[in-house]
């Protein structure tokens, strides 16, 4: 099984790499019909994979937006914002505050030094922690 699963991908291999039909069938001692099987069977679990892998970040983007929608004012938040210092280098600050304004799109949050609002997306790109009180 093991061999035919990797005799199949040689052959999509080479189809894809120009190889015809016709020139695979005599290779590997099969029919041009059961070569075209092996591709369009190949494409199918490939674009399957693709629309799996699809499936799964929507669902949990969708998570990740319930999440968002638990946050409320006065709840407690750690963010990771990014910045560059003074020489040029990228740096990670690990802020935390009390959310002070809400609505669909932003959030505002207040630390101890700042006052920043963020947006759904870098709540949803994990930029922002929710610290349930």
């Amino acid at each position: 099984m093991k061999e035919m699963n990797e005799r199949n991908q040689q052959i999509c291999r080479k189809f894809n790499e120009g190889a015809s039909i016709r020139s695979l069938s005599s290779e590997y001692g099969i029919s041009e019909r059961t070569i075209e099987d092996i591709i369009n069977r190949t494409r199918r679990k490939q674009q399957d994979s693709v629309k799996d892998r699809l499936m799964q970040d929507a669902e949990g983007k969708k998570k990740e937006l319930d999440q968002i929608r638990k946050i409320q004012v006065g709840d407690v938040v750690k963010v990771w914002h990014d910045t560059v210092d003074a020489m040029g280098n990228k740096c990670t600050d690990v802020l935390t505050g009390e959310v002070i304004c809400k609505n669909k799109t932003l959030i505002a949050v207040q630390g101890e030094h700042y006052t920043e609002s963020f947006s759904v997306f870098d709540l949803a790109s994990n930029l922002v922690e929710h610290i349930p009180s």
